[in-house]
């Protein structure tokens, strides 16, 4: 439990169950020296942070603590990390095959202060305990246990493990400090780095609901969704592995972490999200090349009427026709002007038309005139260069 520095209410100071005075000491040739003190009596949390003990904050001569100048690690979201080696001469024969052994992990395992039983309901922590306790090498006393927040090892004695010998180092514990702990340091960073990609998500949806009050997308929020596509697609197809080993008890201990850690889960629904704004931004696409196919479909009936108009009467009549609109005398020249007019007040009308709808939707053809410099709408070459895995 000490790995709480702080009281996180006021009740674990009256109920004893955080120190309420903490010393930091060094024993000299002339006696104890005291170095820090923190008393709690006066916690208070700093903007939206933990009321950190001035054991820590007091020796960081190079940071402020209260003006937000470092980010605190120590907190209730520490995962423990522990490795407990039970002595046979210190319990009774065969203790690591009775339910008080069971007893003990289960307090290991959640992190809770010794007891003579369970300290939840006795049903419910054995039916927990059977998807969290790996019980391969349980006939030798040796668990593996596995919560969110905690990562226990916890074997009967020290002896020969098969063909690895006690002289060349106890093997469980070489596993616990090398390759378990590296299983349990890359499970953490697929759940750091799912959960980063599911706050981007949020962070995204919401700017893109924003720009859908507007009816248009901002190229920066199109860009920014088409790289997290892009960093998920590397994510998952270059850093994670359903399976890190060859061995079914390696294998077995990752499955086991992937399970309280939800990764599975968190990557199958964070992917779902994002094929969600990729669906949204197709649909967006799609929308906006109708328009555009619809914008150039009204031009162009407009154009094109001018253009038949002018091609039927100018090609097909003449004589009387002719002798008013194209070569009129003094008495009808009226006519001809009034023509003039109408067909010049129609082009400009057209031409107006034309340059009204292009202008006010410039940014729908600019990546046409710019020729081949974007890969993706909204997104340039350069977006795609970041490092994967910023988490």
């Amino acid at each position: 439990m000490m790995r709480k520095v702080y009281p996180s209410s006021g009740r674990q100071l009256r109920e004893g169950r955080c120190p309420s005075r903490v010393t930091l000491s060094v024993e000299t040739p002339y006696g104890r020296t005291e170095v820090v003190e923190a008393t709690f009596e006066n916690s208070a949390m700093i903007g939206f942070l933990p009321p950190v003990s001035e054991l820590i904050t007091s020796l960081l001569y190079f940071a402020d603590y209260r003006r937000g100048e470092y980010e605190p690690v120590l907190d209730e979201r520490t995962i423990v990390y522990s490795y407990m080696a039970i002595d046979p001469k210190s319990v009774p024969e065969n203790f690591h095959k009775t339910e008080d052994y069971d007893i003990l992990f289960s307090r290991a395992l959640y992190v809770d202060n010794a007891g003579d039983d369970y300290r939840y309901a006795r049903g419910f922590t054995k039916r927990l305990m059977e998807q969290q306790v790996y019980r391969r090498w349980s006939h030798q006393g040796t668990l593996y246990g596995f919560t969110s927040y905690s990562n226990v090892t916890m074997c009967f004695g020290t002896f020969d493990c098969d063909d690895h010998q006690l002289s060349e180092g106890f093997l469980i514990h070489r596993m616990f400090d090398s390759r378990y702990y590296l299983m349990a340091i890359i499970a953490l960073f697929y759940r750091a780095t799912l959960l980063d990609f599911a706050e981007r998500v949020a962070l995204v949806s919401r700017r893109l609901y924003v720009d859908f009050q507007d009816a248009r997308l901002s190229e920066q929020n199109i860009e920014r969704t088409n790289l997290l596509r892009y960093e998920f697609l590397v994510f998952s197809n270059y850093w994670h592995f359903d399976e890190l080993a060859n061995k079914d008890e390696e294998s077995e201990h990752f499955r086991m972490l992937s399970a309280v850690y939800d990764i599975t889960s968190m990557k199958v629904e964070v992917e779902r999200e994002i094929d969600k704004l990729n669906n949204s931004l197709h649909e967006y696409y799609t929308s906006r090349n109708t328009q555009a196919v619809n914008r150039l479909a009204f031009v162009s009936t407009i154009l094109g009427a001018g253009a038949v108009v002018t091609g039927f009467f100018g090609m097909n009549f003449s004589n009387h026709f002719e002798s008013v609109f194209f070569k009129p005398s003094p008495d009808n020249a009226w006519i001809h002007w009034i023509a003039i007019s109408a067909v010049v007040g129609f082009c400009l009308f057209a031409l107006g038309i034309t340059f009204f709808l292009f202008s006010r939707n410039w940014q729908d053809y600019r990546s046409v005139l710019r020729g081949g410099q974007d890969v993706a709408p909204g997104v340039s070459r350069n977006a795609g260069a970041r490092k994967p895995g910023r988490s």
